[in-house]
């Protein structure tokens, strides 16, 4: 990955961090709701299982991780994000000492160390996503127990409004920043921007083809456990939600899937 990239992206997240929970999980409530269910379905009627989380941000799946009575180490690439969370998760009373500032690319772990690697909403945050997600996902499996599972969601480039980060790749920054000056900027929240990719106010925010995806995890030597789409979308409006929701239910598992706006996984050894 570039290291210059990476910078970008660390810098994003560390002026974000103030207000990442606020914004994310308050304007995006529905769809974590979603997410957060759909991640401790897959691990139910589990405990004391030895859980990786890669990018902790404000700490929320962590803290579910360990009511729920798990051995949780979360990572993430902002130190800002790891103080923040470190700090809130003190204040109601936990040990915090395994938040540790890491690289995905790089995991600070031995061979089959955890049972259950949560890698939710991080993927399209990658720099160059369709060249460092082969290490990543290397990565990923290198410390995951045989018997152990790897969660993940992957957005969907088959989306309608997702299909215009297809212009992410094909127009130059220096004409897209005609009409948003802060696009592949670090965060300012003195802005304000669209929920599109194209238009983010982000340096990276990347969606995938399922073929790819199937590809890439065929060649690490996963296998498909559970695959769903997710037809409810950040900062979808609260009027439509009910309505994304029966759709997850109905057509989630369905073949219109390949339509959502993304996929959620659960990823075993073969």
């Amino acid at each position: 990955m570039s290291d210059q990239l990476k910078k970008e992206v660390i810098k994003h997240f560390n002026a974000w961090s103030a207000h990442y929970e606020s914004e994310v999980w308050g304007r995006d409530k529905y769809f974590h709701k979603l997410l957060k269910q759909l991640v401790f379905n897959a691990i139910l009627n589990t405990v004391e299982q030895k859980v990786l989380e890669l990018g902790v941000g404000p700490g929320i799946y962590f803290e579910q991780f360990i009511l729920k009575r798990h051995y949780v180490t979360g990572i993430d690439i902002s130190i800002e994000m790891l103080r923040i969370s470190k700090n809130k998760l003190k204040k109601k009373g936990y040990n915090v000492f395994n938040l540790i500032l890491a690289d995905v690319e790089y995991l600070p772990f031995r061979n089959e160390v955890f049972d259950v690697i949560n890698c939710i909403e991080v993927l399209r945050h990658l720099p160059e996503p369709y060249k460092t997600i082969w290490k990543v996902f290397r990565e990923k499996r290198r410390v995951m127990k045989k018997s152990g599972a790897l969660l993940i969601t992957i957005p969907n480039i088959l989306f309608p409004l997702n299909l215009f980060s297809v212009f992410y790749y094909i127009i130059p920054r220096s004409i897209m920043r005609l009409f948003n000056k802060q696009i592949g900027f670090h965060y300012n929240q003195n802005v304000s921007f669209p929920h599109f990719p194209v238009l983010y106010n982000e340096p990276e925010d990347h969606m995938y083809n399922l073929l790819f995806i199937k590809r890439l995890i065929s060649n690490s030597q996963l296998k498909i456990s559970r695959l769903k789409g997710i037809f409810c979308f950040p900062a979808c409006p609260r009027s439509f939600s009910s309505i994304l929701q029966k759709i997850d239910l109905i057509l989630g598992n369905s073949y219109w899937k390949f339509f959502a706006y993304s996929f959620f996984l659960k990823l075993n050894h073969f």
